[in-house]
């Protein structure tokens, strides 16, 4: 980065500190609070000019280090804009399902805290399984894990916009089977096009095709094929097919490493969740021999 760009990035953190006030980490209501404060300045809200000033500013910067750079060339050649506009519906159709059904903030915090822990917990009992060798119970886990951040991430918007307490909340409420949280094939879209399509490590790790491919596959249902696989033997022509048989060393690492890193993106909402966690999975990478990512 030239000295130029290096101080719009220092001027753009300044402001974004500015924008967001002094949270301490691990301050997540005074982060919730701040986080309202910077959003109704976007949405122009009069009383905070000042935050909205400071947005402003933040915005030109930005443009000014992207230059004559096209932005959006990344997203269009992955096919961004038609996958989050599906996402997006897909998550409109289970506004009327509420995750926390909080009475509070405090009790809305809890129980988002709580979730998250769940989802990582599924996730490092993937990667131990990995670690011991049982690949098939790895690449299973880690596809759970993936599913239930799909199914928690209402949360954090039941979080951010009402303490917790259910949102549009509708007396007369659509079947289940409407609903993604309640459907393993909308779950792996979900998570998927939210954590890894313009996810910069999981491509640094394997690759553009290797994210493309991946992607398909979440909207195509496979990758309920591969769970079940994980699961179930089959007979082929030649006989049984054991989970053994079809999962590997090699795709368990993959799916242990893609999707813990594609799920730290979906799930945090704070920097310093993130940040602890990137350092987790960066050892991860390291242990497995993947290639350092920043």
């Amino acid at each position: 980065m030239s000295d130029d760009n290096q101080a719009l990035w220092d001027r753009f953190n300044e402001l974004v500190k500015l924008s967001f006030g002094e949270v301490e980490d691990g301050d997540l209501k005074g982060y919730i609070y701040s986080f309202r404060k910077t959003y109704m300045a976007v949405m122009g809200v009069e009383e905070f000019n000042k935050t909205k000033k400071h947005y402003d500013e933040m915005t030109e910067v930005m443009i000014k280090l992207v230059g004559d750079d096209d932005p959006f060339k990344a997203a269009r050649e992955k096919d961004a804009p038609r996958l989050f506009k599906k996402n997006w519906e897909t998550i409109l159709e289970s506004c009327c399902f509420p995750v926390l059904n909080a009475t509070d903030i405090d009790d809305g915090i809890e129980k988002y805290q709580k979730c998250n822990a769940y989802v990582f917990d599924c996730w490092r009992k993937a990667l131990n399984a990995c670690r011991q060798g049982d690949y098939p119970q790895a690449v299973f886990l880690s596809i759970l894990a993936l599913e239930e951040a799909a199914k928690f991430h209402q949360a954090w918007y039941e979080l951010f916009y009402n303490d917790g307490k259910p949102i549009n909340a509708k007396k007369n409420q659509p079947p289940r089977r409407k609903d993604y949280k309640f459907n393993h094939k909308k779950k792996h879209f979900v998570s998927i096009v939210s954590g890894a399509l313009l996810n910069h490590r999981v491509e640094g790790l394997f690759g553009k095709d290797k994210v493309v491919e991946f992607v398909g596959m979440a909207e195509n249902g496979e990758l309920e094929n591969v769970r079940q696989s994980c699961l179930y033997a089959t007979v082929g022509d030649e006989g049984p097919v054991y989970p053994d048989d079809v999962i590997s060393q090699e795709t368990a690492i993959f799916y242990v490493v893609f999707l813990g890193e594609a799920i730290g993106e979906f799930v945090f909402s704070t920097s310093w969740e993130y940040r602890d966690f990137k350092e987790e999975m960066d050892a991860v990478i390291e242990e497995f021999g993947l290639p350092a990512v920043s």
